[in-house]
């Protein structure tokens, strides 16, 4: 992983935290199902960089990492599929990458009508169960049964907080589904002047073929020093996740076995090609790190979202009533569609926060109620 870091930095200005991510993802990729944790975690891993537009590299880190990941033999996954596109597409080729410079448009997309169902699928895989079925509808309105046997998801995708600000819906936070990501952030580097020749590395192309024929059922039994490791950070970290905000704790949960994973990754690009049945401490202890890291990113990116469904009530209300200073709970109500006792609770919000002052204007019949931003 220090060599892909190394390169890709005189190859591209990119933070050297979306670098360490694609090595990461890589070898997640090229390790497959064949390395398993106590017979029943698979290392796949599903990474988002967040950054803004042009400045972050995301693209390129995403297609760097992509282009020596297809010159190893990975499968890698079309970016742009109906969920029977993919369905056909896992049949016959069931372990491979996503690699998305849009995940943004991505994630979308699994909320259009066409793609009911398709994010819970996409949840469910994640899991690397044995067996996957399910029967969906072809372009002939024909119901097929599909089956995917041994399934192996990565997901490496890029987008900016804005998006994800925008789109993200409560339950895909809360559902399980978001979860599943882990947030990479990075620290800008001073710019190239002139974009660095690209060119890659027979060594690392090699080194991933050499990963993807890493194997074994890595065994973690009471008593090794791994495991007292994991059990301690395990312990220490499930008292951390209880003065968390709730929001945080499909995360954390998630993020506990994302260490275990981390570990298996670091073993593999210690021991690439051969035969596992342990682990080292080493391995925990750096899977461990890795994982405080991401829950550390989570409580950011979360904290910058404000996955609230009510926070976002409060916000697009705010917006109509500072677009439009003086309007009615009838014309707010018009633009936004909820019920009236969440206005109420909404408006009585914004006012006590300071944010909104509510005028009353008599006349005829009901009085008027009229509502202004606080500036």
């Amino acid at each position: 992983m220090p060599r892909f870091v190394e390169w890709a930095a005189k190859t591209t200005d990119a933070p050297l935290q979306f670098l360490a991510a694609g090595a990461l993802m890589a070898m997640s990729a090229a390790v497959g199902r064949q390395l398993v944790f106590n017979n029943r975690l698979h290392p796949n891993i599903w990474l988002a960089i967040l950054g803004e537009s042009t400045l972050m590299r995301k693209s390129t880190t995403i297609s760097i990492t992509r282009e020596i990941c297809e010159k190893a033999g990975i499968q890698i996954f079309p970016d742009r599929l109906t969920p029977e596109s993919f369905y056909e597409s896992m049949c016959e080729h069931p372990q491979g990458l996503f690699a998305l410079s849009e995940l943004g448009g991505w994630l979308g997309s699994l909320n259009r009508s066409y793609a009911i169902g398709f994010k819970q699928d996409m949840t469910e895989l994640y899991d690397c169960p044995v067996e996957f079925r399910r029967n969906r509808k072809n372009h002939r309105s024909k119901v097929v049964e599909f089956k995917i046997t041994h399934p192996y998801i990565c997901i490496f995708g890029a987008s900016t907080l804005n998006w994800f600000e925008n789109h993200v819906k409560d339950d895909d936070s809360n559902g399980g589904f978001l979860p599943r990501f882990q947030f990479v952030l990075g620290t800008q580097r001073k710019p190239y002047a002139i974009p660095p020749n690209l060119e890659l590395p027979e060594d690392l192309i090699e080194y991933l073929r050499s990963i993807s024929h890493t194997k074994g059922n890595i065994q973690l039994e009471p008593g090794d020093k791994a495991y007292n490791t994991y059990t301690e950070w395990f312990n220490g970290f499930r008292k951390q996740l209880e003065s968390c905000s709730p929001n945080l704790i499909p995360y954390g949960n998630r993020i506990e076995i994302a260490a275990l994973k981390f570990a298996v990754l670091f073993e593999a690009d210690r021991n690439p090609g051969k035969t596992l049945k342990a682990i080292s401490n080493e391995s925990i202890e750096s899977g461990c790190r890795l994982a405080d890291h991401f829950f550390k990113n989570a409580q950011i990116v979360l904290e910058q979202l404000g996955f609230s469904q009510f926070e976002k009530t409060c916000q697009r209300i705010l917006q109509i009533i500072e677009n439009e200073p003086g309007v009615t709970q009838r014309n707010i109500l018009r633009n936004v569609c909820i019920p009236k006792n969440v206005f109420n609770d909404a408006i009585t919000y914004l006012t006590d926060s300071g944010k909104v002052t509510a005028f009353k204007k008599s006349g005829k019949g009901r009085p008027t109620v009229k509502f202004f931003p606080e500036w």
